[in-house]
């Protein structure tokens, strides 16, 4: 069992930098009084990380609030020109724990106060980044003297300050749980697919699709291997079939971490602005792909690397500002989740789609009963903090490989027909099933992929694999097995035997003659009968 280590203070280069009244170096073994002339006390802190509050999702699941009256030192930062004057005091504002990627922080919060002339901002500094906590007074407070104390030297005093100030303590986030939830961690690795099933109950009638959610989180942890090591997933249906929270019931379970990334609408370029180091072992959830173009994103999913090339705004020390133009890569594999009404596609983004696991959610499968209950009764849904947590630490100990070697013949027997009926290349599909039988180990901790992790594959999601590696989805195969083997019928008749609208079924029928699994033809010259093909008959045996 790991224990919290103190990180040794760094030591500052830039003390010179501004004028601290009478004040001596911090010492590490010892304290005093409060004041200006003498080292601050130290602040008080838990007994136990933890102990102050319930954990929780967000960043944040620890706060102590209280605040000293008297500063722990006042400081003067002076212009290049030793007229202009900033005064900084430094309060002492409680302490914070905070999940930071794979390990639990327990650090002082300081609170800052800056004045120049009659202006006067303050802010708390809550992470290590204190160009974050504090960027907007900074700014303002550098524009009142109109950049005569420049913003970078007022970072310069404040991160000197926290270093000096601002105690800090950390263990693994693993070791955390382990030690303190032992019962609740261990219940998730029992039986991982039931633990996820049971909080996940708001939602009715998806739970293979729920699974198949939590699987591709888990393949975020897998070591990446070239070309494509995680399971992306797209969920397809009609508007209002609960696409989005059939993904959001199972993500909020990482929701507020470092591990997920959530978006709605994103921009081309979105994906070169991330602020991270790595997109391995992260979730991208797109939650409305329809109609978005995602530069990146195709790259992303089975490549190593984001490159790009950003154009940013940045302020000089005198406050000028100017535009620079950098490079900027950013390497790893993030999982893909996301949500689609249509699924037909077309030629300029089948390269993009072909990457994930379509999987048709199709809302008449659903005990009507049960989903009318499920709405009517609905009441606000909050999961457990500590449910939260414990998830986030079985994540992070997942094994990172398992040797799948031994199931090789069974997945040829699988695959090998399957490319004997379509035009799709096999590839795509050897690395789905690869990538979720490897998924399915490792969520149960092992390192070895045996027959039980196939079997459950096979029983949960044969078909989704089968209709992806033909190119299809769920409701591809509708349409298909509503054409007699034959004759043909009219787009109006197919619509009307499945129930959508005729555009609906005119755009899926056009997707399924690109793939040479259906031909239309215009009998009068303006409706179109259609008919399958040798190759869409074979599919429909």
């Amino acid at each position: 069992m790991a224990i919290f280590t103190r990180p040794r203070k760094k030591s500052s280069s830039s003390s010179n930098k501004f004028k601290t009244p009478n004040e001596p170096p911090k010492s590490p073994t010892k304290s005093s009084t409060q004041n200006q002339g003498g080292s601050p006390k130290p602040p008080k802190s838990p007994k136990n990380l933890g102990e102050m509050g319930e954990l929780g999702g967000p960043p944040r699941f620890s706060v102590d609030d209280r605040s000293d009256d008297k500063p722990l030192t006042q400081v003067t930062v002076t212009g290049e020109d030793k007229l202009h004057r900033v005064r900084i005091s430094v309060y002492r504002a409680g302490e914070i724990e905070k999940v930071e990627v794979d390990k639990v922080v327990k650090r002082t919060k300081l609170r800052f106060v800056l004045k120049y002339a009659d202006v006067v901002k303050e802010c708390v500094t809550e992470s290590a980044k204190s160009y974050i906590d504090c960027g907007e007074a900074l700014s303002e407070i550098a524009k009142a003297s109109h950049y005569n104390v420049s913003k970078r030297k007022l970072i310069e005093a404040i991160n000197e300050l926290r270093e000096r100030y601002s105690d800090e303590e950390s263990i693994p986030l693993v070791d955390y749980v382990r030690k303190k939830y032992p019962d609740r961690l261990a219940e998730i690795e029992k039986d991982p697919f039931k633990w996820v099933l049971e909080r996940t109950k708001e939602i009715v009638g998806y739970e293979r699709l729920k699974l198949l959610t939590f699987l591709a989180i888990v393949s975020s942890q897998m070591e990446r291997v070239m070309g494509m090591s995680r399971v992306h997933v797209m969920l397809v249906g009609p508007s209002g079939a609960g696409k989005s929270s059939t993904v959001k019931i199972v993500t909020r379970f990482v929701d507020g971490s470092s591990v997920y990334i959530p978006g709605t609408r994103l921009t081309q370029n979105a994906l070169g602005y991330l602020d991270v180091e790595t997109v391995d072992g992260k979730v991208l959830f797109i939650e409305q792909i329809d109609r978005q173009i995602l530069n990146y994103l195709r790259e992303m999913m089975t490549e190593e690397k984001i490159t790009t090339w950003v154009t940013e705004k940045v302020v000089d020390e005198d406050g000028r500002e100017r535009f620079v133009t950098r490079r900027v890569t950013i390497p790893g594999q993030a999982v893909v989740i996301t949500t689609s009404v249509a699924d037909n596609i077309d030629v300029d983004r089948e390269q993009l789609f072909n990457r994930f696991l379509k999987v048709y959610l199709n809302p008449k499968s659903v005990d009507v009963d049960n989903v009318i209950e499920a709405i009517w009764t609905r009441k606000k849904s909050e999961i457990s903090e500590v449910d939260r947590l414990v998830f986030l630490a079985y994540l992070l100990s997942r094994p990172k490989f398992a040797d799948n070697s031994d199931l090789l013949d069974r997945a040829k027997r699988f695959l090998k027909p399957i490319d004997n009926l379509t035009r799709e290349p096999i590839n795509r599909t050897a690395e789905v099933l690869r990538n979720l039988t490897i998924a399915v180990a490792i969520a149960r901790g092992k390192d070895k992929v045996e027959d039980e992790d196939f079997d459950f594959v096979m029983s949960n999601f044969q078909l989704d694999i089968l209709y992806n590696g033909l190119g299809l989805s769920e409701r591809d195969v509708e349409f298909i097995l509503a054409l007699p083997d034959d004759d043909s019928l009219k787009t109006s008749e197919i619509a009307d035997a499945l129930r959508v609208t005729k555009q609906y079924a005119l755009n899926v029928l056009k997707n399924l003659e690109r793939k040479g699994i259906v031909e239309g033809e215009k009998a009068d010259g303006k409706t179109f009968s259609w008919s399958l093909t040798p190759l869409g008959k074979r599919i429909k045996v």
